[in-house]
């Protein structure tokens, strides 16, 4: 995440230097950034479902679809994902606009 808000400088440089707000910046890193998360929470889903059948002798005392479990793990990662996400969005927010545009 912050290589990609790495790669994107001068362009949020640019947008700062035309009157984006710091809240327009973090907005547009965290839009950029949440389709792969999705994605992979999604494919992680739909994998884990399938996947708990082949295993479901290894389960002792829970249910191999346990709605517990495929509602936290998702949630947990989407929140982490979302802090992970943040810090870079923040940074990238605060940044003078001179400094970005000279970088490269």
């Amino acid at each position: 995440m912050s290589f990609s808000v790495t790669r994107m400088t001068r362009e949020i440089g640019v947008r700062l230097t035309l009157g984006a707000l710091a809240r327009d910046i973090r907005r547009l890193v965290l839009r950029r950034e949440a389709p792969p998360i999705l994605i992979g929470i999604g494919i992680g889903l739909a994998l884990s479902f399938f996947l708990t059948r082949l295993l479901r002798a290894m389960l002792y005392e829970v249910s191999d679809t346990d709605p517990t479990v495929f509602v936290a793990a998702p949630t947990l990662l989407l929140l982490v994902a979302l802090i992970a996400c943040s810090a870079p969005a923040y940074r990238a927010a605060v940044v003078n606009p001179v400094i970005a545009l000279r970088s490269e």
